[in-house]
């Protein structure tokens, strides 16, 4: 059972030099420095009342805790799971700072029960969908998020992994038939740098006879789409029905690019009626809290859909994504695991043959999430510094 939990480290006034600490901390936060002070921080200030208190909706690396206690008492939700919101609303009064996750809701209620203290919100993630900007531009509050990442370098792998997905649905197929075809060393081939035959039966199998649905009218979507496109998907679709977006200049200019590119935007129904292939890529909607790949859309999708997921908001309710899997109601999904939030339900999903995980290393993994959330810790710092003007 999950709990909130306060952190508290004892006191050693004689341990070291205040002065010198206060340089390895403040040095652009040198964490070799830090390290070699012993990675303890300074006693004396630590229980001053002045120190402000930072609220952490989740469990985090151990690097973005270091630098927060060294300035900052500290209270948080021990779990990797979110935390529910009666605790979110009991646990962030009276607090200045908040680092959060995408998955946690920063409304009104929540930016009410912190009180007139609260000064900065953090979030561990490039979307701030999940946070009430009015409300938070209205009570003076800054929000800090983490720099977007690259669009290019981030549909290159989105088209990657729906390749893989394809890849591993086809060779599971053959595997089932019992059945030994050139095409599974094409299918190989591809993932070893080696030439494809672009004019193969099997790739026109496995590209241009599918209808591929993009979900997403964002710069992500349009680049999927676009990269599809130029891989020989002849029906590619695109819509975004999260929210009403299909009215701002943004959204226009998105169909505008669509167009060019032979880019068809349809309805939710039509979406769901064509799309063989369907990959989440964000949505231009202003709040979507509410995961719009639920249980009701997935029964809406065609018979044998594969799912394709490299969002990192809520547009995927992923306990319905496990039982529609379990089910059959779906074929198969591929779910894009970088990035610095856990993917709900990941263990029971990887239980799964028709669940497909975007390949990387646990030291690449291990090293981002440290890093950012380095990079987002030490930025509430410096902002309630300089609103507290007190550490």
């Amino acid at each position: 059972m999950a709990s909130t939990t306060e952190e508290t480290i004892p006191k050693d006034d004689d341990a070291f030099d205040d002065t010198s600490y206060d340089e390895a901390i403040f040095s652009d936060y040198d964490f070799d420095n830090y390290a070699a002070l012993g990675g303890r921080p300074r006693s004396r200030s630590l229980y001053s009342s002045l120190r402000p208190l930072v609220y952490i909706t989740r469990r985090v690396p151990q690097r973005g805790l270091d630098v927060l206690m060294s300035r900052c008492n500290i209270s948080q939700w021990d779990s990797e799971e979110a935390v529910p919101r009666g605790e979110l609303l009991q646990c962030v009064h009276g607090v200045h700072g908040i680092l959060c996750l995408p998955s946690d809701v920063i409304d009104h209620d929540v930016l009410e029960a912190a009180g007139p203290n609260l000064r900065a919100v953090a979030t561990l993630s490039e979307d701030t969908s999940h946070i009430d900007m009015e409300e938070c531009v209205r009570r003076n509050i800054q929000v800090l998020c983490c720099p977007p990442p690259d669009v290019s370098a981030q549909a290159d792998l989105t088209v990657a992994l729906i390749l893989l997905t394809l890849r591993s649905v086809a060779k599971g197929r053959q595997q089932n038939d019992h059945l030994i075809h050139q095409t599974t060393c094409d299918m190989f081939a591809m993932t070893e740098g080696k030439p494809v035959d672009f004019t193969s039966a099997w790739w026109s199998s496995l590209i241009q006879r599918k209808t591929f649905g993009v979900y997403g009218m964002t710069s992500l979507g349009v680049a999927v789409a676009c990269r599809l496109r130029q891989l020989g998907a002849n029906d590619v679709i695109i819509s975004d029905f999260g929210g009403n977006a299909s009215s701002n200049e943004e959204t226009k200019e998105f169909l505008s690019n669509a167009n060019q590119q032979g880019i068809q935007h349809v309805s939710r129904e039509r979406f769901f009626e064509l799309a063989d292939v369907v990959c989440v890529c964000g949505s231009q909607a202003a709040t979507q809290n509410d995961a719009v790949f639920d249980q009701g859309a997935f029964k809406d999708m065609k018979s044998g859909v594969i799912l394709v997921n490299s969002d990192s908001g809520n547009a995927l309710n992923y306990m319905a994504l496990y039982e529609a899997l379990r089910d059959g109601e779906i074929c198969a999904a591929g779910l894009n695991t970088c990035n610095q939030s856990a993917v709900p339900f990941q263990y029971p999903l990887q239980g799964l043959k028709n669940c497909v995980f975007m390949p990387q290393t646990q030291e690449n993994g291990y090293d981002l999430r440290h890093k950012t959330t380095a990079v987002m810790a030490t930025n509430l710092l410096n902002a309630l510094k300089e609103s507290l003007q007190v550490l």
